[in-house]
């Protein structure tokens, strides 16, 4: 059976072009407050690290309880074997959302996923509190999650 539909690469307007895109999917704690804000990702490995990437690319993204998002980190770096994975969230600065929000992101799970096949993932409470870098060194490669 033939392909259909349109299929998009990832480019950067400067060389190296080709660009290595990684899944990133986290699913959030049970129970934790609604918060608003973005989380920065950095992968490693192979002695090589992404450049730091807003998953989310919005300061304002919702993240309620016991719910699941995905974002991508693109980047110009191609690591086969995921050693790390840094981990920040930014707290949204909007006054309008600030006072009913909690300051906090607990997550329970994270999956990251190469084009290139390599994955990994984390099973564990982990607190982000805001502006804090966390390292992920350690994986425990739980079930997969489906969606």
């Amino acid at each position: 059976m033939a392909a259909r539909g349109r299929q998009y690469l990832s480019t950067a307007d400067t060389g190296p072009y080709c660009r290595y895109e990684y899944k990133v999917t986290i699913k959030t704690k049970a129970g934790m407050e609604h918060t608003r804000g973005d989380l920065v990702v950095i992968i490693a490995g192979n002695s090589q690290t992404t450049a730091p990437t807003q998953l989310f690319g919005d300061s304002n993204y919702a993240l309620d309880q016991d719910t699941t998002h995905t974002g991508i980190v693109s980047s110009t770096v191609g690591i086969d074997s995921i050693g790390e994975l840094r981990l920040t969230y930014l707290f949204t600065n909007n006054i309008l959302y600030t006072w009913a929000n909690g300051a906090d992101l607990t997550i329970e799970r994270i999956d990251v996923t190469s084009n290139s096949g390599a994955s990994v993932s984390y099973c564990g409470e982990m607190l982000l509190r805001d502006g804090v870098m966390n390292t992920i060194s350690s994986f425990n490669n739980c079930d997969v999650i489906t969606q």
